[in-house]
């Protein structure tokens, strides 16, 4: 008969909480690809005003909570964050350029998406460089176990980067000088390598050694003025006068008019894509918000209902459990209602959440990356009554003896009371190992005893 019971609370616990999860149709997957396509059409075109808002929309249709995103919506989602990075990177927007390359790493790290993994670590360590934090980007850097074919300069510029920064400048400069011999011997242009060196000097103690360096600019000029090549003028231009080249600096000084010009088209454009992606993230975020209220709503009714359902359930096999222990020994009925206890509801959903896990993945060393699986206040007094149901009021009798006993110490008597491990608790509680250990303690000094503490409890079963 209390077989037969279980089994019909363990159908309604299932059944209830299943239908938790939001199904997702492949319409929204279809309609985000081709959002994400226009996007990338686009934005491979130089056209970024139109670009952005697809991948917008690529985030938009897919992004919900992430135990109802599929493989392919997070993988989606992580290819239009990462595009949204580089295109506020590009616009100098370097703070909005992090978090979506933040969220990216996020949804790629769940998949262990290895090759993305290192392509955003590449990226992030390069924007908090830009921000001269170089402690970050440095810890970016070295999470890096791959590196794709042709970004391996990159890597090494970065590190040249970090010295500079620290004011190791002959060490910065000398990785850079290798970075553009090997180049040149590859046959690969250096122009670039060699501005970047320019600029590393020009904003050092070395600065006038920079002008030969800073001056390959002008092999790069194909008559359209950009920022990066007016600021790089205006960088000779202070060398020059420096030295005293009147000439050289009045070459320079006729582009300054452009600079104006390009710069403040760029900045107007870069406070418009900050803009526009700062209103997407507070949209995004009021409804993902709006999303796990809803949903921690319906759990919270379901949670409801499993309990009521558990207690007139548990309330037949007590009776019964009762009726064929009268006739038997003592010992044996107290190990029976324990057992009955261990069937309810709420203890057989806590193993569940354990199990999803994998149990023998919680270790004393890792409990803090489980958090997220921490008992909440229904739940611990949802053990409260489920223990009271089975075992004759011993909780409230508990309680009713001993009044500092507290509704997290009465959850942690009934874990104990079930058989769940110090680590598994722990998890359960939120706390790190040697906390759960300490209320434990806490508990026995209350209940003033020396030995073990469901022996005790065990005692207290009538």
């Amino acid at each position: 008969m209390s077989r037969k019971l279980f089994i019909i609370s363990l159908i309604l616990f299932v059944g209830l909480f299943s239908c938790v999860k939001v199904e997702r149709d492949s319409e929204h997957f279809d309609a985000a690809m081709i959002s994400y396509d226009s996007g990338f059409y686009y934005h491979s075109n130089g056209i970024i005003n139109e670009a952005l808002p697809y991948y917008f929309e690529t985030a938009n249709l897919l992004e919900v909570l992430p135990e109802d995103m599929s493989h392919k919506d997070m993988n989606l989602t992580a290819r239009a964050y990462h595009q949204m990075g580089m295109i506020l990177s590009r616009y100098f927007q370097h703070r909005q350029s992090i978090d979506a390359y933040k969220q990216a790493y996020y949804y790629e790290n769940i998949i262990q998406d290895t090759i993305w993994l290192n392509r955003t670590r590449l990226q992030l360590a390069s924007e908090f460089n830009v921000m001269k934090e170089v402690d970050t980007s440095e810890y970016y850097l070295n999470q890096v176990t791959y590196v794709d074919p042709g970004y391996e300069m990159e890597v090494i510029r970065l590190r040249a980067e970090y010295c500079y920064e620290r004011k190791d400048y002959e060490e910065a400069f000398r990785i850079n000088k290798e970075i553009i011999s090997e180049k040149h011997r590859a046959g690969i242009p250096t122009n670039s390598d060699s501005i970047g060196l320019g600029i590393l000097m020009y904003h050092s103690p070395y600065k006038l050694q920079s002008k030969p360096y800073l001056q390959k600019v002008f092999s790069m000029y194909d008559d359209s003025v950009t920022v990066e090549f007016c600021v790089i003028v205006s960088f000779l231009a202070e060398i020059y006068k420096l030295e005293g080249n009147a000439d050289s600096l009045a070459i320079c000084s006729k582009f300054f008019g452009d600079y104006a010009k390009v710069e403040s088209e760029v900045q107007s454009k870069g406070m418009k894509l900050d803009f526009t992606y700062d209103d997407f993230v507070a949209k995004r975020n009021e409804r993902l918000n709006n999303l796990l209220e809803e949903k921690n709503n319906r759990r919270k009714t379901m949670l409801i209902s499993v309990i009521v359902a558990s207690v007139v359930l548990l309330s037949s096999i007590i009776i019964v459990k009762i009726k064929r222990t009268k006739k038997g020994n003592p010992d044996n009925n107290t190990e029976e209602l324990i057992r009955a206890f261990g069937q309810s509801a709420i203890i057989q959903e806590i193993r569940t959440r354990l199990q999803s896990v994998g149990i023998t993945k919680i270790t004393t060393k890792n409990i803090e990356e489980f958090s997220d699986m921490a008992l909440s206040n229904s739940e611990m007094h949802a053990l409260r009554d489920a223990a009271d149901a089975a075992m004759n009021g011993l909780m409230s009798r508990l309680m009713n003896q001993y009044p500092k006993l507290t509704s997290a110490d009465v959850a942690c008597c009934c874990l104990v009371l079930s058989g769940f491990s110090n680590a598994e608790m722990a998890v359960l509680f939120g706390v790190k190992y040697n906390a759960l250990n300490a209320r434990i303690a806490k508990i026995k000094k209350t209940f003033d005893i020396e030995g073990s503490l469901r022996d005790f409890l065990v005692k207290n079963i009538r």
